[in-house]
């Protein structure tokens, strides 16, 4: 994880200050450094750049009235930032105005960060303060929406109470109004200071500030003041020192085409090299958090992460994720597409002849032909499978059958729509990931102090310090005691094999291959972790994805949203989890679990009574009986539920009438083909839409009717060919009953016949007459579209 150190600090004239300033750059290792007051002429501003080697400059001397004729200028602001940085660096050049420079860092992983430093004026006049706030206003409107934006410099104005009788009111008055115009946060309010509380010696006021967002406050690593004994300085200003977490984008990682370990392609010997490549490193780790009485958990567990990568990258080969890959592409395809590749390679270095005379010719195109024809029959052992799969589940698991049946809708567009946030409109990437970010963060903020529950609060706490006592009493960290290799190896074998990795991308197997030593490591880390009472940075990042939440839901709002997020190192969470389940299980009878809302569950399925009785007597169902008690209820309650809802609900009146009872429709049953899943598929859209009582006028036969579907597939003219065709079907391959009942009947009743209602007639291939329904009902609603567009046009 890297970061950018940034200082901001009038100098108070640079040629006096150059060694002080020098030496400075070369202490703190800052990456920007942001001079107020440097008190250069325009002729004169080359000089900044040869200051500190290393350092690029960009700066801007203040205008100077006619006449003025001293050696040096006046005021001036000036921004140094390092040449190695890990950004391209340009100079926002559209500013019109002599105090304030900006420059824009950006790189593909982070995006667009903008640094502006400011000199505000610092004499009297207030009108030519509220000119300069009004350009930097402007500028941070504008730029705030293509990334996060730091004001730094000397202000001439304090954002604090304690400053106004030293300052000018009017000034922080206006800094004031817009700090939290913008929703700034500064030294002294929400961003706590190291150091003293003031930058200006003279009369101790805060004037230099570092001025961020909430986005850049949560990457805040330290906000340090120096004190006038660490530095050697001619200025009365202290430097403002502010250090900033920049961590990889998420996006970055999740969506490369880096290439990541094979893990399901190792040999024993490949694993066995990986585990001696661990040893050395993984030991040395160790023996440092043994040796030293505290150590910094976030860069332990840094050096924890490139130790398991370095040897990952010289022992395991690599293989990329194909997100294009057919499903039913195995060994025999790929097989034939190498042998059809390289066919085509020599074929192409002959200068491509055409003709079956010529060798190379005949023999791309044999292995051409012979590649579509392992293709296809791969692609025909899929499809079979997943029919398989489908008429197997249809009988015993209906959830597993939906799920399946949506694998063969088609993927929605993954981006997000325009979104609207205190009325504020996001419509790019940026700004819309920029918006969530917000949202969730302020969501989390405490809002309403008067609905505080100061007794549920009481109770935690009180829990929470019996757990303190019984683990002092015990001299232990943890309940249980300390964490052992025992069960870090227990847990560590569990992991799952090829999961997603976090955005440190440490898969499971990079635990589980790693032997002894690596059990010992993590054992180690834990124990720093519960002994400090602090978790690595790193564990609390992720790439957060907002999940539409459906229905007819505003997609402009991000209340409609839900958050997502695979966060690093679930293995933690477990062995904290089995830690309290064992001391819940250990302690008195009172506590019963703490599974969350354990209870409302139980009420909804009627399910309260038997722990009513457990508590009270002891008495509860074995396992396997509980297992079929609450199979049996919770399926009892969803069909009551089920039935309940579409007895009362006009919506469904097509569908209770064609479907009685909650199982799978017999047509998905009977569907064999990819052409006639896609029809169940259309079906099941025609089955659940909303009936249409409004009625209209076809625009082919002139005839009133109240749903387009019934008239195109019963009376609609344009369509009669095809319903004549489905007449003559019935006539030659089913009973001549069926035909009469059949055509006995309206067009409503006839459709619900069409869509999978039962029919009276008895002794008839129930399969083969849905699949001709169905097959007559898209035919029937493809040539309505047809005709109709084709007479509109």
């Amino acid at each position: 994880m890297s970061s950018i150190k940034l200082v901001a600090w009038n100098v108070r004239g640079i040629m006096s200050s150059t060694i002080c300033l020098s030496k400075f750059l070369k202490d703190t290792d800052c990456d920007i450094c942001v001079i107020s007051e440097h008190k250069l002429k325009e002729r004169s501003l080359h000089y900044l750049s040869t200051i500190e080697r290393g350092y690029n400059c960009i700066s801007k001397a203040d205008a100077l009235p006619i006449g003025y004729n001293a050696y040096h200028g006046k005021g001036g602001i000036a921004i140094l930032y390092k040449s190695s940085l890990q950004f391209s660096v340009n100079e926002i050049s559209d500013i019109n105005s002599s105090r304030i420079a900006g420059i824009e860092l950006k790189n593909q992983s982070y995006g667009s960060l903008f640094i502006f430093g400011a000199y505000l004026p610092s004499d009297d006049s207030i009108e030519n303060y509220k000119s300069e706030l009004n350009i930097l206003d402007n500028l941070y409107t504008y730029y705030s929406v293509y990334g996060n934006c730091i004001i730094a410099g000397d202000l001439n104005a304090s954002c604090l109470d304690k400053d106004r009788p030293m300052s000018n009111n009017y000034k922080s008055k206006e800094l004031l109004k817009f700090v939290s115009r913008h929703h700034l946060l500064y030294a002294g309010g929400e961003i706590q200071i190291k150091g003293p509380n003031y930058s200006y010696i003279t009369k101790q006021t805060m004037l230099d500030y570092i001025l961020c967002n909430e986005s850049m406050y949560r990457k805040l690593r330290y906000y340090e003041i120096l004190d006038e004994g660490e530095i050697s300085s001619t200025s009365d200003h202290l430097p403002v020192v502010a250090e900033f977490v920049i961590d990889s984008n998420p996006h970055r990682v999740m969506n490369s085409c880096d290439k990541l370990p094979a893990w399901h392609k190792v040999s024993d010997a490949q694993i066995n090299e990986y585990k001696k490549l661990l040893n050395d490193p993984v030991d040395m780790l160790i023996d440092k958090m043994r040796s030293f009485s505290y150590v910094d958990i976030d860069a332990i567990n840094d050096e924890f992460v490139n130790i398991l990568h370095t040897a990952a990258d010289i022992a395991i080969p690599k293989c990329g994720f194909n997100p294009h890959t057919k499903p039913y592409w195995n060994a025999d395809v790929k097989r034939a597409h190498d042998n059809e590749r390289s066919k085509r390679r020599c074929w192409v270095l002959e200068g491509r002849p055409r003709g079956m005379h010529f060798d190379s010719y005949r023999m791309y195109k044999r292995a051409k032909s012979e590649f579509r024809r392992v293709q296809q029959v791969a692609n025909e052992q899929y499809i079979q499978s997943c029919y398989d799969d489908l008429n197997e589940t249809a009988e015993c698991d209906v959830r597993l059958f939906w799920k399946q049946i949506k694998r063969f809708k088609g993927r929605s567009s993954k981006v997000y729509p325009e979104i609207v946030y205190e009325n504020k409109v996001c419509n790019t990437p940026e700004s819309v990931a920029n918006c969530f970010a917000e949202y969730f963060h302020d969501i989390y903020q405490p809002k309403d102090e008067n609905n505080f529950d100061n007794d549920f609060k009481c109770s935690i706490e009180s829990t929470y310090n019996e757990i303190i006592k019984t683990c002092g009493v015990e001299g232990e960290y943890l309940p249980g005691g300390l964490i052992t290799e025992k069960e870090v190896t227990e847990l560590i074998g569990q992991l799952k094999y090829r999961k997603a990795a976090g955005h440190d991308r440490v898969q499971n197997e990079h635990l589980r291959h790693g032997g002894i030593s690596v059990v010992k490591c993590v054992t180690a880390i834990f124990n720093i972790i519960v002994k400090q009472g602090r978790i690595p940075q790193n564990w609390k990042l992720g790439l957060l994805v907002p999940i539409f939440k459906g229905g007819t839901k505003c997609k402009t709002s991000p209340d409609n949203y839900r958050p997502v997020t695979l966060m690093v190192n679930s293995l933690t969470k477990k062995l904290f989890l089995v830690r309290l389940y064992s001391y819940f299980i250990d302690t008195e009878r009172k506590h019963y679990g703490f599974i969350q809302e354990i209870m409302d569950i139980l009420y909804k399925y009627y399910l309260h009574e038997y722990v009513i009785i457990f508590m009270r007597d002891g008495d509860f169902p074995t396992k396997q009986s509980w297992k079929i008690i609450v199979n049996s209820t919770v399926d009892k309650v969803q069909t009551d539920e089920w039935t309940r809802r579409i007895q009362s609900d006009n919506n469904f009146s097509r569908f209770r009438n064609i479907h009685l009872s909650v199982k799978v429709p017999d047509f998905w049953k009977c569907a064999r083909s990819s052409r006639e899943i896609i029809n169940a598929y259309f079906i099941t859209k025609l089955l659940t839409d909303i009936p249409n009582n409004t009625g209209s006028t076809c625009e082919l036969c002139d005839r009133p009717f109240l749903d387009v579907y019934v008239h195109a597939c019963c009376s609609c003219c344009g369509t009669q060919s095809i319903r004549d065709a489905w007449w003559d079907f019935i006539i030659e391959r089913f009973p001549l009953q069926l035909f009469v009942e059949l055509y006995s009947y309206d067009d409503e009743h006839l459709y619900c016949i069409l869509l999978g209602k039962h029919i009276t007639t008895v002794n008839i291939d129930t399969d083969s007459f849905l699949s001709l329904c169905h097959v007559h009902v898209a035919l029937c609603v493809a040539e309505y579209s047809r005709v109709t567009r084709r007479m509109i046009q």
